[in-house]
């Protein structure tokens, strides 16, 4: 398990990850997968500017599947910026961690 996992594996069970927790995950996994470090990332950084091409972009995203431990059913085709993917991200870690709250 990675130290992001570990992370995230480690936190308290019973509330989903900060955002800003979410994002750490994300910065990690473009820079150990990717060679990817941008600490500036921003809301109106544009996704194309991070260098990934289509089959690049789809493979972070199944790295954040692991790194987060979620299953995203489908990405949404107008992701633009990295504040979309961050909320987009964000949402799915809460919706996810909700629905597999014991209650």
């Amino acid at each position: 398990m990675s130290s992001g996992s570990a992370a995230v594996a480690a936190q308290d069970t019973t509330k989903p990850p900060s955002v800003d927790e979410t994002i750490r995950v994300m910065n990690r996994v473009l820079a150990e997968r990717f060679g990817i470090e941008r600490p500036d990332l921003n809301d109106s950084t544009e996704l194309a500017t991070l260098g990934l091409d289509s089959v690049a972009f789809f493979e972070y995203v199944f790295e954040l599947e692991g790194a987060l431990h979620l299953t995203f059913a489908d990405i949404p085709r107008d992701l633009a910026t990295t504040g979309d993917l961050i909320r987009f991200v964000q949402g799915e870690v809460v919706r996810q961690h909700a629905s597999s709250d014991p209650e």
